[in-house]
């Protein structure tokens, strides 16, 4: 007979009054998370006690499944995250006058790593990515500026104007900026706008693996391991907070700030990941507004033109071209990840990004993008790019973010068979402010293979248009594979209606499908009584808004809407405009009515009868 031994599950601590040489029990913790790390095995839960861990951890060893490894921090009875990983250096002293520069800014000597990551009262401050020349930056950002390089920013007077570029508006540069750093080497360079001393001020530091703008070897968490639970922790401090490159890992109810990424998720191996109920922001420091700025007007209001400078800043002096920020990075990732209840807010770039750049890896396949709120993104609140299939976006709110959803590179020559469900969604804007919904290509020539996206009972509030397309797109064929169908858009232009959108207009082929939605007030500007060739015979004008566009409305139909049971079924086989189409998915939610209205919500009268949006908000406020 043969006898089998089994393994009893343990649980460990961690505290900040721990010691390594202890047994890790309750009464006699660890002190360092890194200990645990290397000692739980499947099954095993590790308990982290309130305090701040000043520590990178590399998080290896695997659970397995029915076994994870569960590691979990502590909250209080209001919510406050007690459990703070920050593997950043304090840099309270030691900062001397940069005479180079002239007055105000100071810089720190003699480090023993190149800075990443620079924060004050916890706040990621901006950034310019090199002292020497960066015209070319700056000439994309700002018109007529005279600056040609990062010295020259980091002596600009605290009452500085510049004309941005994007809507050709002056502000005061400092009003959204309110300090900048860049490192060199060894030396660290930080200004405030006000020219004062950082010595004295809460400032930390942090390294990253290699002085790469986009790498994150070096992350707060460095989840490389499957069949792991993170929960209840509070992640600041580095260039990126977790990094997880493992499969069936769970990264819940936590809140992470700082850093160019909050979580990053990566290699074809990083499937079967849960990222849910999480916080995720920027914390920026020196301003508190970000969010939507593209306007219609010549003389938009100021907020607009604070909001796009710091766009522009994100992009263009942090970024190199490209939004140095993102809540959650899905980058060359696997299949079947799901992102679900985060509450992913007050960026200064992206909100979420979808994005394979290998051309030997799969695409990331079946990701479920759910029940999440992104808000005030200066970029962009979800970013679809080239690589993804299959992706199912939907019950999400999205408001106030420049473009409220992107689809990137549709002209992406590794995408074979890219496609996107996009349903049951609601997006709010700021009446005549941003975009909810554009597509972009990535060059004006190459070979072009549309991908195929559904876009079906969405409802679309305030903004400056509802649709809009690059030249790019227009000029090489339109939305050839893409649908829409009963959204419902109130409060906005429903398509980009310019003089020099005609031929995306005339050509009935630039839409695949566009039927069964509501459209009202205000009308596209070209041609005014006009319906584009695309506009198919059950699309219905409104007369009138259906609600008032405030934050935070509930979105729901009102009684007397023509919405109302004047949507197609989609949950079965249908047919538009004599072409035949298979169900698209939706989540099981039964319909006791004849027919389904049109947008995210029902009508008031009709509760419980059609798809309803449940949008999980996470209180935002209870961190230290």
């Amino acid at each position: 007979m043969l006898l089998c031994g089994c393994s009893q599950a343990a649980t460990y601590y961690v505290s900040p009054s721990g010691n390594n040489a202890n047994s890790g029990s309750s009464l006699a913790p660890w002190l360092t998370i890194g200990k645990a790390t290397s000692t739980a095995v499947a099954g095993d839960t590790v308990v982290i006690r309130a305090g701040t861990y000043n520590e990178f951890v590399d998080n290896s060893t695997s659970g397995t499944s029915g076994n994870p490894i569960t590691f979990v921090g502590e909250r209080d009875g209001s919510g406050n995250w007690l459990t703070i990983i920050d593997p950043s250096t304090a840099v309270t002293s030691g900062w001397v006058a940069a005479t180079e520069f002239g007055g105000g800014c100071y810089k720190h000597t003699g480090l023993a790593f190149t800075t990443q990551e620079l924060t004050v009262d916890n706040k990621r401050v901006a950034f310019v990515y090199a002292l020497t020349n960066i015209s070319s930056s700056v000439d994309q950002a700002y018109i007529s500026s005279g600056i040609s390089n990062g010295y020259q920013f980091l002596s600009l007077p605290s009452a500085k104007v510049l004309y941005n570029s994007m809507s050709g508006a002056s502000n005061v540069w400092w009003d959204s900026v309110g300090a900048l750093w860049c490192a060199t080497g060894s030396v660290t360079y930080l200004r405030f706008r006000d020219g004062s001393s950082p010595n004295g001020r809460n400032i930390t530091i942090c390294q990253n693996a290699v002085a790469s703008q986009t790498d994150v070897a070096n992350p707060a968490i460095n989840l490389a391991a499957n069949y792991v639970t993170w929960s209840n922790v509070l992640v600041q401090g580095s260039a990126c907070q977790i990094y997880v490159t493992g499969h069936d890992n769970a990264i819940q109810s936590n809140y992470l700030q700082n850093g160019f990424v909050r979580v990053k998720v990566s290699t074809a191996n990083s499937y079967h990941n849960r990222i849910a109920n999480n916080s995720m922001t920027a914390n920026y420091y020196g301003f508190s507004d970000p969010g939507a700025w593209q306007t219609g007007a010549p003389n938009p209001a100021y907020n607009f033109v604070e909001r796009e400078n710091l766009y522009l800043v994100a992009k263009f002096l942090m970024g190199v071209d490209t939004s140095f920020d993102y809540g959650l990075y899905l980058l060359d990732a696997g299949s079947s990840n799901i992102i679900t209840g985060n509450n992913i807010f007050k960026g200064i770039g992206v909100g979420i990004d979808l994005f394979t750049v290998v051309a030997s890896y799969p695409p990331t396949t079946n990701t479920l993008i759910t029940a999440n709120t992104f808000a005030n993104a200066p970029s962009g609140g979800i970013l679809l790019s080239e690589g993804e299939l299959l992706t199912q976006c939907y019950s999400n709110m999205v408001s106030d973010c420049n473009i409220n959803v992107r689809l990137n590179h549709v002209d992406a020559s590794t995408d074979t068979n890219r496609s996107g469900y996009i349903y049951r969604n609601t997006f709010w804007l700021p009446n005549g402010a941003g975009q909810h919904f554009y597509v972009h290509l990535s060059s004006p020539s190459g070979q072009f293979r549309f991908p195929d996206y559904w876009v079906y009972h969405n409802s679309f509030s305030g903004g400056q248009v509802g649709l809009s397309i690059s030249s790019y797109v227009d000029a090489n064929g339109g939305l050839t594979n893409t649908h829409f169908l009963n959204n419902l858009i109130s409060s906005t232009e429903y398509i980009d209606g310019g003089n020099s959108d005609i031929q995306f207009w005339t050509n009935a082929s630039m839409i695949k499908t566009y039927d069964y939605n509501l459209v009202t007030p205000p009308y596209p500007t070209f041609p005014a009584s006009t319906n584009p060739a695309w506009f198919a015979s059950h699309n219905i004008k409104s007369t009138t808004n259906q609600w008032v566009n405030t934050l935070g409305m509930s979105f729901a139909i009102p009684s007397g809407s023509q919405a109302i049971n004047a949507a197609i079924d989609v949950t079965v086989p249908f047919s538009v405009e004599g072409v035949s189409y298979p169900a698209l998915p939706v989540t099981p939610i039964a319909k006791t009515g004849t027919d389904w209205d049109i947008g995210a919500y029902e009508s008031s009268s009709g509760v419980g009868r059609i798809m309803r949006v449940t949008n999980l908000h996470i209180n935002s406020a209870h961190v230290p």
